[in-house]
């Protein structure tokens, strides 16, 4: 599932910039720090059946603290270091997908940050159903009355 995969994209960029992150996906239990929750927000499917293909408009909040007692300017630093990792694409898939209307701000004592994903998918297998023919024997007879 692509949400799966955009999860473990984005657990496996943070580890990369901090491997002692606890990394929660939709789930605000009490935590030890440093931490990341990472959420989906929304999401809308549009399908166009014509090309067999569905676009998937999914957006996503990550909120981010280092200690109970963060610091804006801590946040800052912390904000530049997730860019890094983050952006401008995370890899999904084999793919570089690119963050669309990323956005950083301060809550509280936590960094949020949230980012759009569109991509288009295949529907369903274009082969759904039936068996493709492997051979085709094909015989020609003259029409003695043309």
């Amino acid at each position: 599932m692509i949400i799966e995969e955009i999860k473990n994209a984005v657990r496996n960029s943070l580890y990369k910039m901090d491997n002692d992150i606890i990394f929660h996906f939709e789930e605000n239990k009490k935590t030890d720090f440093p931490y990341a929750i990472f959420s989906l927000k929304n999401f809308s499917v549009e399908h166009f059946e014509v090309y067999n293909k569905q676009k998937l408009n999914l957006s996503f909040e990550l909120i981010y603290a280092k200690s109970p007692e963060n610091k804006v300017i801590e946040l800052v630093c912390a904000q530049e270091k997730i860019s890094k990792a983050l952006l401008p694409t995370i890899k999904i898939l084999n793919k570089n997908i690119t963050l669309d209307n990323v956005k950083f701000g301060v809550l509280g004592k936590q960094l949020v940050m949230t980012f759009d994903i569109n991509i288009y998918t295949l529907d369903k297998d274009e082969n759904d159903g039936f068996e493709l023919m492997q051979t085709l024997d094909l015989t020609i007879k003259e029409d003695k009355n043309a």
